[in-house]
Parts: structure tokens; sequence; C-alpha cells
């Protein structure tokens, strides 16, 4: 049965993986553990609840936010090198026994 790869898929999950690598790591305004957050009034509880969280998560919640950049620029790197193979095998699918008994090296 012939390999059959859908490359379209594969570089649309590629595309997704480069944009996670290059978006989840940092935004506009720059790392979350330097975001300033003002609660608006020191009884909107809500606020100052939020604005604690960052402060004392905030680097935790960056150093996450980088692995999954880096875990996705890997997957996108993986995927583009698994359809370079699968395309060498979707290659040698559609040789005949004769092309590739040519393609071996003489003995």
């Amino acid at each position: 049965m012939p390999i059959h790869v859908d490359d379209g898929m594969l570089n649309d999950f590629v595309a997704v993986n480069m944009t996670l690598a290059t978006q989840a790591p940092g935004a506009a305004q720059g790392p979350i553990n330097n975001l300033v957050i003002r609660p608006g009034h020191e009884n909107f509880v809500v606020g100052q609840t939020l604005a604690n969280l960052i402060r004392t998560n905030g680097s935790a919640i960056q150093a996450r936010l980088d692995e999954i950049g880096t875990l996705s620029a890997t997957r996108g790197q993986q995927l583009r090198a698994f359809m370079a193979l699968t395309d060498g095998a979707e290659t040698l699918n559609e040789m005949s026994a004769a092309e590739f008994g040519s393609r071996l090296p003489a003995f």
C-alpha cells in the first residue's frame, strides 16, 4: 500500500507551532513578570488578588510560557524533518524495482 502524507495538514501544524513559538514567550507589553497591575482601588479585592498573583507567580508563569515557546519551535522543526523523510519514502514507493536496483551501490 502506498505511503501518502497529507503535507497540507502538516504544514498547518508547523505554522501553528511556529506561531506559538514566537507568541507564547512574549507579548507586546513585555514579559508577564514585568506586568504592572493597578487594581483600581484598595477595596477592589479581585484586582488586589490578581495584582498579588502576578507579583508572586509572574516569573514562574513567564518560565512556563518560555518552555511552551521552545517546545513549539522544536515540534515545528520535527514536523518539517518528518515531512522531508516521508517525501523520500513516497519517492521510493513510486520507483520500479529496476530503478531502485539501479541506485544500489555496486559491490
